[in-house]
Formats: C-alpha cells, structure tokens, sequence
C-alpha cells in the first residue's frame, strides 16, 4: 500500500525528493546503509555512452540564477544528494523559482512529496500558459530538474532491506517518464532556437 500511494504522489506531476537513511543491523550489534541502486550522481558518463539524464552535474543551471550542487550521501537511492541554490541568497519570487529550489528534507513517501507536487504543478501551468521559447526551455530545465529530483529520493527507513531496491526502482521509473517528456519539449525548443538568436536556451534544450 505503501509504495501504490507513493506511484500516485509521483504520477500526479512526477515530482519527489531526498530522504533519511535506511540501515540493517550487522553481527556485531553496528548498522550498515544498503548500497546505492545506481551509481553517485555526479560519477563520469561511460565513454561508449551518453551522460545519464538522472545525474545531476554540478554547475550553472542556463537562463536562471540557480547553480546545482551535489554531496555524496549514502541515505539516497543515488548515493548523493544533489540540489539547487541561488548564491545571492534571494528567494524565489515564481512558481518555476519555488519548485527548482525545493528540497525535501525527509522520507520520500506520498506525504512528503504532496507539496513538492503542488509547486511542480504550479510551475509546469505558469510557463505552459506563456508558449515562447524561454518559457519552453525553462520547462525543459524544470523538467529533467525533477527527474533528477524523483531519481535521488530515499526510502522511509522502516521499510525492510528486500523492499529498498524495489522503492528506488520506482522512483526511477517515474524520474524517467519526466525525462521523456523532457526531451520531446526539448526537440521542440531546439525547432524554435533554430529561428533565434544565439541565448541560453541553446544549452538547455540541448
């Protein structure tokens, strides 16, 4: 029941976060975290392949004031915790704002992610209603910010250690479906950048 409500959470807009450790008690009375179900966030892209659209890399997010950071974290599915801040310190002043910089501080659960879903949801409308191309490349960017939002998110740690997996394993299979959605906005913006000038959009809808 536990992880249907959580498919429900995240399939309302596909948005979710961070969480606690989930830990198993070892012989001499210690605890130990389970190992990540994929590889850190920001470890190197294999070289017969292209990057992994759930790894978060470090640096300036396109078009906004946002930079991405990461810290290796043993209590996320991903091994690490990537998020995002404005070095000024400002807050956000729009939807697209409040939910780039959403950072959930607990157990990915349905409860949690409720919140994170409202602003997501709020920021998908507000770009959707302007249909120009820094509005579709800021989408873009929300977008496959989620995906790597949803794909790092921990499980409760009252969940037992055979369920762990399968607990990241949907929340990657949600952070998926955002990537999709990305790249078929993304395939529009870079039709649309064909016909403007050089900007930042450029790099986001890469």
């Amino acid at each position: 029941m536990r992880t249907a409500l959580l498919a429900l959470a995240l399939a309302a807009c596909s948005s979710a976060p961070v969480a606690p450790p989930h830990t198993t008690a070892t012989s001499s009375g210690g605890t130990i975290a389970p190992p990540p179900l994929r590889p850190p966030i920001d470890a190197p892209a294999p070289a017969d392949g292209p990057p992994d659209p759930l790894a978060a890399r470090p640096g300036p997010v396109p078009g906004t004031p946002y930079v991405v950071r990461t810290a290796a974290d043993a209590t996320y599915c991903t091994g690490v915790h990537a998020w995002l801040e404005d070095p000024s310190g400002a807050a956000p002043t729009d939807a697209f704002g409040r939910a780039m910089l959403a950072d959930l501080k607990g157990p990915t659960t349905a409860a949690t992610l409720r919140p994170i879903v409202r602003e997501f949801t709020d920021a998908q409308r507000e770009l959707a209603a302007t249909v120009d191309l820094p509005s579709i490349a800021h989408l873009v960017e929300l977008l496959r910010w989620m995906a790597v939002f949803v794909a790092q998110g921990a499980p409760p740690a009252q969940l037992a250690h055979d369920e762990v997996n399968r607990y990241c394993e949907l929340l990657v299979e949600q952070a998926q479906a955002l990537v999709k959605r990305a790249d078929e906005l993304a395939a529009r913006c870079r039709e649309l950048a064909t016909s403007a000038a050089p900007g930042w959009w450029n790099d986001a809808c890469r």
